[in-house]
């Protein structure tokens, strides 16, 4: 992810935005909180990469959104378990969205298959998509922002213990990994053989 950023930089977070709102399984969090430690490193320009990921996630939503209006409920679950929509999801989804559209469209942000399902389901049930635009607006800001300031004060805590987290890193890794192996053995030990016939 640190190597896709490096090499295609804002517009290349834009499209991975707009590409995960499509159905393309992208990393969308973890490239939000990348991009947060880059802004802390000094790499990005949080007055580029806060508009072009908001930008970016919105319109991939929009596309779910003319899917889901012009081709309706019954072609998604055609050709949905393509992009990771079975019929439970979207029967979930869809009754949780007829009850609270508003706060449905706004919280499924942070909840990472469900937000793809949203835009599908505003269409099919023609939610009016100014109403649509704006929430989903609110809802990727609120998203956006929380990520991208959680990778900047990570970055920050990087870089204020990076001497420490130099010479202490790989002894805690050392240490986890022997508890690890010594719980897995002791488990092994215990387990009952299974009665020879």
């Amino acid at each position: 992810m640190d190597h896709w950023i490096s090499q295609y930089g804002i517009i290349g977070i834009g499209i991975i935005m707009f590409m995960e709102m499509v159905g393309i399984p992208f990393p969308a969090e973890t490239t939000l909180v990348f991009s947060g430690i880059a802004w802390a490193n000094g790499t990005l320009d949080p007055f580029y990469l806060i508009p072009i990921a908001i930008i970016g996630h919105v319109l991939g939503s929009s596309v779910g959104y003319g899917v889901g209006r012009s081709v309706g409920r019954l072609v998604i679950l055609k050709y949905g378990r393509y992009v990771w929509i079975t019929p439970e999801k979207l029967a979930i989804a869809e009754q949780k969205f007829q009850k609270f559209q508003s706060a449905v469209i706004i919280s499924a942000k942070f909840i990472a298959v469900v937000r793809i399902l949203i835009p599908f389901i505003a269409g099919i049930n023609r939610m009016p998509f100014w109403r649509f635009t704006i929430i989903n607006f609110i809802g990727t800001s609120l998203w956006v922002f929380t990520f991208v300031f959680s990778g900047k004060f990570l970055g920050k805590l990087v870089l204020q213990f990076e001497d420490e987290l130099k010479e202490y890193l790989w002894p805690v890794i050392g240490i986890v990994a022997l508890i690890i192996i010594v719980i897995l053995l002791i488990k092994k030990i215990k387990r009952p053989e299974s009665p020879q016939i």
